[in-house]
C-alpha cells in the first residue's frame, strides 16, 4: 500500500507536467477524464487509507499479509497507474498516439482501471464508511466474499497426500465486481429485476448461480 500511495501522488505531477494538448490526447487514450483522476486521487484514496490507519490503531486490527484490500488495489489502482504513467511517457517521446500503440498488457491494465472509477467508486466507498466490511477485507485473503461463501463453486487439490477442498473466488480486481453485488443485494438495493441484471454478469464458473437465485426468491439470502 505504500508504493501504491507514492505512485498516485506522483501521478498527479506527471499529468500537470504535460501541456493542454498532450493531456487531452491522454484522456482520448485512457478513456477517463483527468478531472475524474484528480477527484479519485485527493478524495477516495487517501480517505481509505486514513480509514485504514484509524481502524488498525482503535480497534487493534491484524492486517494479513495478502489481505483483500492490497489484492484488489494491486491489480487495479497500482497496475492502471503504470499504464497511465507508461502513455503518458509515450505521449511525451512522440510513440504512443493512440491506444493501439501500446502493448496489449498495458491496454489490458487501462480496462480494469477505467471500471474502477465505476464499480470501484462503490466499493471504496463502501470501505470507507462500513467498520465490518473494512475489517473483513483486511484481515482476509478473500474478504467481504468469504461471508458468502456458500455461492461459491468448491474446487479439489491434493496436498500433503490429501485432497482439500477449496472455494473458488475471484482474484484481484475482479473481485471488485462481486463485492459491489453482494453489498447492494444484503441492503436490499436491488429490485429483484436489477438483481437478475447484475447477476447476469457474474461469471457462472465461480458462482452457484441456481442456489442463489433460489435463496432470493425464497429469502433464505436474508437469513443466515
Amino acid at each position: 500500500m505504500d508504493s501504491m500511495e507514492k505512485d498516485y501522488f506522483s501521478l498527479l505531477d506527471d499529468i500537470d507536467a504535460l501541456e493542454e494538448e498532450k493531456r487531452g490526447k491522454l484522456e482520448e487514450i485512457i478513456e477517463i477524464d483527468i478531472p475524474s483522476i484528480r477527484r479519485f486521487i485527493d478524495e477516495k484514496m487517501p480517505k481509505l487509507l486514513e480509514r485504514m490507519n484509524d481502524e488498525v490503531r482503535k480497534r487493534k486490527i491484524e492486517i494479513i499479509t495478502g489481505n483483500s484490500v492490497t489484492d484488489v488495489m494491486k491489480n487495479s489502482v497500482i497496475a492502471g497507474i503504470a499504464a497511465v504513467k507508461k502513455t503518458i511517457e509515450g505521449i511525451k517521446n512522440g510513440k504512443v498516439e493512440s491506444g493501439d500503440d501500446l502493448k496489449v498488457a498495458y491496454r489490458d491494465m487501462l480496462i480494469i482501471f477505467q471500471n474502477i472509477f465505476s464499480y470501484g467508486n462503490y466499493y471504496l466507498d463502501d470501505l470507507c464508511t462500513d467498520e465490518a466490511k473494512l475489517e473483513m477485507e483486511l484481515s482476509k485473503t478473500n474478504g467481504y466474499l468469504e461471508k458468502f461463501d456458500a455461492y461459491f463453486h468448491k474446487t479439489e487439490a491434493e496436498k500433503n497426500g490429501e485432497m482439500e477442498i477449496k472455494t473458488k473466488f475471484p482474484v484481484g480486481s475482479k473481485k471488485v465486481l462481486y463485492f459491489v453485488f453482494f453489498s447492494k443485494l444484503e441492503k436490499k438495493e436491488f429490485t429483484p429485476e436489477e438483481a437478475e441484471i447484475e447477476l447476469a454478469k457474474l461469471d457462472e464458473s465461480y458462482l452457484n448461480k441456481e442456489k442463489l437465485r433460489a435463496d432470493i426468491e425464497s429469502g433464505d439470502f436474508w437469513k443466515k
